[in-house]
């Protein structure tokens, strides 16, 4: 009996402070694709970011990431400029394929001091998936908040998108792009 009250005990202590949660995306994560042209630089941005992620807490510390899926809706993307928009969205296949992907498939590491995170993603882009490692950095920033950041790069032909050009040509843009990522999320309890 004083064994089974002890066992009890435990978990409910250990209940406490270790917890699987989900966690979802907030209106201020964003997603924005950055490029190169022969004229300038660019880049499209969207704070259009649905993404929830399951994850291991101890103490209110990220421990563990379970599983991460989030989508983006390729015209939710803005570069401030809508013929640049209008030519990506149709390099990208918008209206085939309106949304980007991506979902965890393993997490690779996860350093208990640094954050920092490598986890194998499969990425669906204008209907091409491709399998991917992704890096990122984990951190608690208050009160169940996560913020989880990191960087892409990766080619607009590993996905079968032809790099738009301009102005029937005169202005083609570079076919390497990064993805840059900056999720807040937030415990859904």
């Amino acid at each position: 009996m004083m064994t089974s009250m002890i066992s009890i005990g435990y978990w409910v202590w250990l209940a406490g402070y270790t917890y699987i949660s989900a966690f979802t995306a907030q209106p201020q994560s964003t997603m924005t694709i950055k490029g190169t042209s022969t004229i300038h630089d660019w880049e499209m941005k969207t704070e259009k970011v649905e993404a929830v992620a399951s994850v291991l807490m101890e103490d209110q510390k990220l421990v563990n990431l379970n599983d991460f899926v989030g989508t983006v809706k390729v015209e939710s993307l803005k570069s401030g400029k809508p013929g640049m928009d209008g030519n990506c969205y149709d390099a990208l296949k918008a209206e085939k394929h309106p949304v980007i992907t991506f979902k965890m498939k393993q997490l690779n590491k996860i350093d208990p001091v640094t954050k920092k995170i490598s986890a194998l993603f499969t990425v669906t882009i204008a209907g091409t998936t491709r399998d991917m490692v992704v890096d990122g950095v984990a951190t608690e920033i208050e009160n169940d908040f996560l913020r989880i950041r990191g960087e892409k790069a990766l080619k607009m032909t590993d996905f079968k998108v032809t790099p738009p050009s301009f102005m029937f040509g005169s202005i083609t843009t570079g076919d390497a792009i990064t993805l840059v990522f900056d999720m807040v999320m937030a415990n859904k309890k």
